[in-house]
């Protein structure tokens, strides 16, 4: 009885001691095992970016180095750091990981192994670097709350910081950020939307939502309002000091415009009613050789004005665009915005400076059938294209949100273009001009383009309410629903067909099959409008990708938690064919795209990255170096050559015997 109470104490203390080692350092042991290949992966295989050129994606922050003046620093949406140091001509990713929060403020300053670089992080609260961004450090001890909504430095002393929340007031650190303490005591509202110091750091602003602008003068021990005689200046987004005269002051405040003071907030000009819009999101006083003020708003608008009242358009970027932040360089001012960096020397025009920014949001990815170097890529900013295999690539459609794309198989010049508008952009001339077509295309987005065969002008277009159908490449279009939308119930809104994935089968006579989210998969005859229903592979509606072997007629599917499914028999039966995806407390997450030729398979998954088989999917194998995301989202095999795409990167597969 003792020797079985031992060996339960020592079977338990085991499994106590696998837990605890799992929940410290076991997932970043399993992620770190993940991004490399499997043992029996190709010898050399590794993944190599190819995305030169797929430049821009939201910048929500941007900082410039106080003592290194041509080394600027931008942050992303999804806590990406990138770093300059000629002014912002080119950008480079510092490597670091990411939160996928979005960042609201930087830091640079000296330190003793080099610079030490801070981020407010929307959501996480303040991190540190002390290796260029290659790792990070939390830093938030003593911020009450991690929803960090603005930061700023002291100019005169780097390593004093203050830091805005959106529901705990203001706090400051005097130590480059290792600690924090609440220096807020005197604001009356919680939500500090906007902070900055004086030039001289004899003055910290404060801007709020709802309670104005404040001001202190003892390192936030006491605050005074300054704009209690303007109460349409409630909600400050953004305060800016003159840098050459510290007593002129700009703010932009949502619904009021912008205002300025030229002593030191005790009174105030307002914009002219209708100089400016009402979504004024920030805030920049440039003053080289002349004084600027510069406003940026929510919808993509740049103004200035040497006055301050009325106002002149700079340049506006296209619709659902968004100024983040405003700064100003030794030579100009810079510009944080949802299509990346912009750079201006006055305040009264505005150039890209994205160059290495790669932080588009990358939707889909097709190649030409006949040229294998001419490929188009979907983007949230358009349409791109390469001529050289992905060596390079450049905007090639109007900017706008692509979230499909399709190069006809019978003429390489044409491309097609799903948008998040419910239309879809056609060019007939290799992308020299585009054209729109919206007419019978059901839904607000166009997911999914197929054609049907290689020569033929048959294309059909999944969105999210149904499929259409095209027979002229995408000129016109009219519904290919039947089957698939259900009548509505009296009294009752009609359920909604959101469409996750098509292809063509040529077996069986040639037939579309149509995966639908959450009702399982749909077969129609080629160019017969009637869809029935298969039954569901595993047991799931939950399909995600979809792909046909012409050589063995077998239908692949991945999806959404169930693993790959393959039938053999049209989809009348299915068999789990995964093995090697999974693996002890491991799954890979949703099958997210697939891929067949004719001597292998690819798929990726949503958790586990890139997976190959050469055995028609019996088993799997890991082919994750080099690759940027585990998240992937399309594999596509262009010739010899195999591409993958992850949330904003392109990369192919190199061999240790690849040129």
């Amino acid at each position: 009885m003792k020797k079985v109470g031992r060996l339960v104490f020592i079977v338990l203390m085991v499994c106590v001691v696998s837990i605890v080692w799992y929940a410290r350092w076991g997932e970043s042991f399993a992620i770190r095992q993940t991004y490399s290949n499997a043992s029996d992966a190709p010898e050399g295989a590794r993944w190599v970016s190819s995305d030169a050129g797929l430049y821009g994606g939201p910048v929500t922050a941007i900082a410039v180095d106080p003592d290194r003046q041509s080394s600027l620093y931008a942050a992303t949406r999804e806590d990406e750091v990138y770093l300059s140091v000629d002014s912002g001509q080119r950008w480079s990713d510092t490597g670091g990981p990411s939160s996928n929060h979005y960042v609201t403020g930087i830091s640079i300053m000296a330190g003793a192994n080099g610079r030490v670089i801070g981020k407010a992080v929307y959501g996480v609260g303040f991190l540190q670097s002390q290796d260029g961004g290659e790792t990070w450090s939390d830093t938030s001890r003593g911020l009450a709350s991690k929803s960090v909504t603005c930061l700023s430095a002291d100019p005169t002393r780097a390593d004093t910081l203050y830091a805005g929340t959106g529901d705990a007031g203001l706090f400051a650190s005097t130590n480059g950020g290792r600690s924090w303490v609440a220096v807020g005591n005197g604001i009356p509202a919680p939500r500090i939307t906007a902070v900055t110091v004086s030039p001289d750091g004899r003055t910290v602003y404060a801007g709020t939502q709802l309670s104005g602008l404040f001001a202190s003068q003892d390192g936030g021990r006491s605050w005074k309002v300054l704009t209690s005689t303007i109460p349409l200046y409630s909600s400050i987004t953004g305060v800016s000091v003159d840098q050459q005269d510290p007593q002129v002051l700009l703010l932009s405040a949502m619904g009021g415009g912008a205002g300025v003071s030229m002593d030191g907030g005790m009174t105030w000009l307002v914009s002219t009613r209708g100089s400016l819009p009402s979504d004024c999101s920030s805030a920049l006083v440039l003053h080289d050789t002349e004084r600027r003020f510069i406003i940026g708003t929510q919808s993509g608008a740049l103004y200035w004005s040497s006055n301050a009242r009325t106002w002149q358009l700079a340049g506006q970027l296209p619709d659902e665009s968004r100024i983040f932040a405003l700064t100003r360089m030794p030579s100009g001012a810079l510009a944080a915005t949802s299509h990346g960096v912009y750079r201006s020397a006055d305040g009264t025009a505005w150039q890209e400076s994205t160059a290495g920014i790669t932080n588009l949001l990358i939707a889909d990815l097709a190649a030409s059938q006949l040229d294998s170097l001419f490929m188009a890529a979907a983007t949230d900013d358009g349409v791109y294209i390469t001529n050289d295999g992905g060596m390079s690539w450049a905007r090639s459609s109007p900017r706008g949100h692509i979230l499909s794309v399709l190069i006809s198989a019978s003429d390489a010049n044409t491309v097609l273009a799903g948008t998040d508008k419910g239309t879809v952009v056609r060019t007939r001339d290799g992308g020299r001009s585009w054209q729109t077509a919206s007419s019978g295309l059901p839904g607000m987005a166009v997911h999914h383009l197929v054609q049907l065969d290689g020569t033929g002008a048959d294309v059909y277009a999944c969105t999210d309410d149904g499929v259409a159908v095209s027979h002229d490449l995408g000129a016109s279009w009219s519904a290919f629903n039947r089957g698939l939308v259900k009548a509505a119930a009296p009294g009752q809104a009609r359920a909604r067909v959101e469409t996750a994935a098509m292809v063509f089968d040529p077996s069986y006579g040639g037939r579309l099959v149509l995966a639908v989210t959450g009702q399982g998969l749909y077969v129609s005859p080629a160019a017969v409008d009637t869809w029935q229903a298969l039954p569901p592979p595993l047991g799931t509606p939950w399909v995600t990708t979809l792909a046909v072997d012409a050589q063995s007629k077998e239908l692949l599917v991945g999806t959404s938690s169930d693993g790959l499914a393959v039938s053999g028999n049209g989809g009348t039966s299915w068999e789990r064919r995964d093995t090697g995806m999974r693996g002890l407390l491991v799954v890979p997450g949703a099958i997210t795209c697939l891929a067949v030729t004719a001597h292998e398979r690819w798929a990726g998954t949503s958790l586990r990255g890139a997976f190959r088989s050469a055995d028609g999917g019996e088993h799997w194998v890991r082919i994750n170096a080099g690759v940027p995301d585990l998240d992937i989202r399309q594999v596509i095999v262009v010739s010899s050559r195999v591409f993958l795409t992850t949330r904003h990167h392109i990369s192919v597969l190199k061999l240790s015997t690849s040129p």
